[in-house]
């Protein structure tokens, strides 16, 4: 019988071994593929805003999950989140809560009112956004889009009763009280309304002698072609029919950071010359002169009460006691008597003064 050549069985037995780390080193490697496409599926199957829409037309179809491709980013979830917190549409919404797995992201929203609830309430905000936007006219854009603040701060009171609704549409339309946010929601909603291409911003910024929370949120609106700051409000009184305050009116990203602070880079750049309130009315008092000679002219046109504004090159400090060494000394005539009240919001230069008169 035939001998079996022995070198055989140790060649074989190397082709065995081979084949074993090959085999071996092909499953670590599409283990370590796996695992990479994993780690890498936070954006590879959509973009942001192809996960922004999913998760919108989830929201307004009232889906108790929505599922999202891709395990996203604690960064890319708040981003999302904020982008829907700033949509005045979305007020049916409270929060969410977020989780992930290897493959997809999952948010399960708190849902405040019913379906037929939030069709009843669009149907009652849609008629009061579309009596404001025809109130405001057919003039420039500049005056409808100051009249549209004007309505805004004349007909909704500020309130911080720790209501959810202050802080959306709902509050500011429906019951006409607001915090910050729910103005902001309000005056984006008529913006998007009347074609104005209008943002909201999340930032922080206090009033004078305020000791509020400091989290804020106010507009960024193109009027003319160049993005300007609107913050109703800031502006927004009790009395404001009286006062009229528009402070916070057209500002340029300069004059917002005086006493606002926000991520710019999130943002489009609010630049150029200043069109202000106080300047595009004439009401920016350029120096000492023109002050008192504005101040006589009101006062003998028996308009006692009025606002201006100061350039920035006074300093702070020294601003408030210039105005009144100004006002204290105005040549009224025949022996005339008269006080002077004055409040000021020196972070923006502007001062409300009262003028008090009496026959000497």
């Amino acid at each position: 019988m035939a001998v079996m050549d022995q070198t055989i069985i140790p060649l074989a037995r190397e082709k065995v071994m081979q084949m074993k780390t090959y085999a071996g080193n092909r499953l670590e490697n599409l283990k370590e593929d796996i695992s990479q496409k994993m780690k890498s599926n936070i954006s590879d199957k959509n973009s942001p805003e192809e996960n922004y829409k999913i998760f919108t037309e989830g929201l307004r179809n009232y889906q108790p999950r929505i599922i999202l491709p891709g395990t996203l980013s604690q960064n890319q979830i708040e981003e999302m989140v904020r982008q829907a917190s700033a949509d005045p549409e979305i007020f049916f919404v409270k929060n969410y809560s977020c989780a992930k797995t290897p493959l997809n992201t999952f948010c399960e929203p708190k849902y405040i009112y019913s379906e037929d609830e939030t069709s009843d309430l669009n149907v009652r905000i849609a008629a009061q956004v579309e009596k404001i936007a025809k109130n405001a006219g057919s003039g420039s854009e500049y005056e409808r889009v100051l009249h549209v603040h004007d309505i805004l701060c004349a007909n909704i009171q500020y309130v911080n009763d720790c209501v959810w609704d202050r802080h959306t549409v709902v509050g500011a339309f429906v019951d006409r009280k607001a915090v910050c946010d729910g103005f902001a929601k309000a005056f984006k909603m008529v913006m998007d309304r009347m074609g104005f291409k209008c943002l909201v911003i999340f930032g922080s910024g206090s009033l004078p002698q305020s000791s509020a929370d400091p989290s804020h949120a106010w507009n960024l609106v193109k009027i003319n072609g160049e993005w300007r700051h609107v913050d109703v409000a800031f502006d927004a009184r009790d009395n404001w029919k009286n006062e009229r305050i528009h402070d916070y009116f057209s500002l340029t990203d300069e004059q917002i950071k005086r006493d606002h602070i926000f991520d710019s880079g999130k943002y489009p750049e609010a630049s150029g010359s200043k069109n202000d309130y106080y300047t595009a009315y004439g009401l920016m008092m350029r120096g000492k002169e023109e002050l008192r000679n504005f101040a006589v002219s009101n006062i003998r046109n028996g308009i006692t009460t009025f606002s201006v504004s100061l350039p920035d090159n006074v300093p702070d400090g020294v601003i408030e006691s210039k105005v009144l060494d100004v006002l204290t000394n105005l040549p009224l005539g025949n022996g005339a008597k008269y006080r002077v009240n004055l409040g000021c919001n020196t972070a923006q230069h502007i001062f409300r003064i009262q003028i008090e008169t009496a026959a000497g």
